[in-house]
């Protein structure tokens, strides 16, 4: 929204007062980019947004990334508060009734490490499945990551898939404290890997309501029991090939897995990677800026991770004319 008038209020206050995709401020959305408000490609995709700050980055992420067809849920951590959640209601409004926000009874408060980053991630998967018939991949993002790809071109990513997942992994390694060496159940190996991927409907109905892997889901959000789970539930279940959830690899990770930029779903860039940050780490994430935006114009990944809305702005709208272009 480039107005003179966001100049002057917060950007929060100006969402939560919309009521209608006729809006004024709905209509500024609009004003240097549109919303593309109809169906795009042969494949439908679910998209599911974990989001706590900064509204207008959110606005202009899912302005991206939206499409008639697909399926979007958000989750708004229940710290940012009620005003940041009003703000949200305003601006899906903007968009149609496939955007979706989870329900104020289902939300958590997410604290860095802990279950509660992943339980957000069950809970839209599982309201994608409910509320969502034909999408066939779901990719899971927050709200400071940006698209590299058209919609087009992850349809084409998806297809390239052959029905197997996008999950990072290999083997827990170094990261074994983070499990407190505990055993799994059903005999399953731990796999460490980034949250982030692309997931076959077959892959989420098991993942998140199948009775089988329950067992291992249970375990994984018992509070404060290891750290950060997020980074190996879906990961431990995608290359436990004994486990056999579809989509699945047939083989174990290797330890050369972990060598930096090889999963495509995400770039990102962190501490210890053979890629230099010339801007700065924040909890060991290097956060993009003005010295990656060529770079990430020719990176193959779906997304980049991750972009503050307040450090060098100019790199976001320097790939958001790319993008559009």
């Amino acid at each position: 929204m480039d107005s003179e008038s966001s100049n002057r209020y917060n950007p929060e206050d100006l969402y939560r007062e919309i009521n209608s995709p006729n809006h004024l401020f709905c209509q500024l959305l609009r004003k240097r980019y549109p919303i593309i408000d109809r169906t795009d490609g042969d494949m439908d995709i679910a998209y599911t947004l974990v989001v706590h700050k900064d509204i207008k980055q959110i606005a202009r992420l899912l302005r991206m990334i939206y499409r008639k067809n697909n399926y979007y849920c958000i989750h708004p951590d229940v710290k940012s508060g009620k005003r940041f959640a009003k703000a949200l209601e305003g601006l899906i409004s903007c968009f149609g009734p496939n955007v979706e926000l989870v329900p104020k009874n289902k939300r958590v408060a997410v604290h860095w490490g802990d279950e509660t980053v992943l339980l957000p991630q069950l809970i839209c998967g599982e309201q994608a499945l409910r509320r969502h018939s034909t999408w066939r991949y779901l990719i899971n993002m927050v709200g400071q990551e940006f698209p590299l790809r058209t919609n087009l071109e992850i349809i084409a990513a998806l297809k390239a898939l052959n029905g197997s997942n996008l999950v990072e992994g290999f083997p827990v390694g170094k990261f074994i404290k983070r499990t407190k060496n505990k055993t799994l159940p059903l005999n399953a190996t731990w796999i460490k890997g980034g949250i982030c991927g692309a997931f076959r409907r077959e892959f989420m109905e098991v993942a998140v309501l199948g009775k089988r892997m329950g067992i291992i889901r249970d375990f994984m959000l018992q509070p404060k029991m290891f750290d950060n789970p997020d980074e190996f539930y879906f990961n431990t279940l995608n290359f436990n090939p004994h486990l056999k959830l579809p989509g699945s690899c047939l083989v174990f990770p290797t330890p050369s897995a972990e060598n930096g930029m090889g999963h495509l779903a995400k770039y990102a860039i962190w501490h210890g990677y053979p890629i230099s940050c010339d801007t700065k780490y924040v909890r060991s994430i290097c956060i993009l800026g003005n010295p990656h935006v060529e770079e990430l114009k020719k990176a193959p990944h779906l997304l980049a991770n991750k972009f503050h809305a307040n450090y060098q702005p100019e790199a976001y709208n320097a790939l958001e004319l790319w993008y559009f272009d």
